[in-house]
This record gives C-alpha cells, sequence and structure tokens, in this order.
C-alpha cells in the first residue's frame, strides 16, 4: 500500500497538459499580453489537423483555444486583414472623441488648452 504523499505525486504526473490534451503538434510563441501568451500552431483533432489560436497563462494553464481546418483560415484571412484596417480607423476615431472630451474638461476647468497645444507642436 502507497502513502497518501505518494498517491497524490501519481496522479499529478498522469495529468496532461493542454497540448497534449488538444492534440498539439507544434506551436509558436507570438506574444505575451496581460500575462498570457499568444500561441499559434497545428494539433490533431478528430482524424485532421487545424490550426490554431490559444491564450495560455504564465503557468502553462490553457484559457482559451481556437482550432479550424487550414482551408478556413485561407477563407478568414483576406476579411482579417480588412479589418485590421477597420479596427485602426475604429480606434483613432474612438481616441480622438475621448481627447476631444478632455480638452472640453480642461476647458471649462480653465486651463489654457491653445498652451497646452504649443508645448506639445514644440
Amino acid at each position: 500500500m502507497g502513502s497518501e504523499k505518494e498517491n497524490v505525486e501519481e496522479k499529478e504526473t498522469e495529468r496532461s497538459d493542454w497540448r497534449e490534451t488538444f492534440g498539439v503538434k507544434n506551436d509558436v510563441l507570438i506574444d505575451t499580453i496581460d500575462r498570457l501568451e499568444i500561441r499559434v500552431g497545428v494539433n490533431f483533432y478528430k482524424n485532421q489537423y487545424q490550426l490554431f489560436i490559444a491564450k495560455v497563462t504564465d503557468k502553462g494553464f490553457l484559457r482559451q483555444f481556437y482550432a479550424l481546418p487550414s482551408w478556413v483560415w485561407e477563407k478568414i484571412l483576406p476579411t482579417l486583414r480588412l479589418k485590421l484596417d477597420e479596427i485602426k480607423d475604429i480606434e483613432r476615431e474612438d481616441m480622438t472623441r475621448k481627447v476631444l472630451s478632455e480638452i472640453e474638461k480642461l476647458k471649462t476647468m480653465g486651463v489654457d488648452v491653445e498652451e497646452l497645444l504649443r508645448k506639445v507642436k514644440g
């Protein structure tokens, strides 16, 4: 009979990580955002290879996993490229609205906004 400690150690060694669970064949770290690693790779699921994107914590826990067959990604990529340009425009407009709102607040507080702009210009 094994001790309780041996049983716990045995269970820990049996535990599979996210790569094994999702049949990951290979993956690449793209970036780390808010302590989450963004990983892209290939996995094998239901007799087909898929491309995936995953978010993994700094301790190796999977937070999100999204996989599709490569032929679907080929259809998605052109739209994603268009959306990248679109989101830049959306972010620019949103930031402009927020800056204008802050400028209005400064004006109501009696701050010389024109002087601030001269400082920014150089």
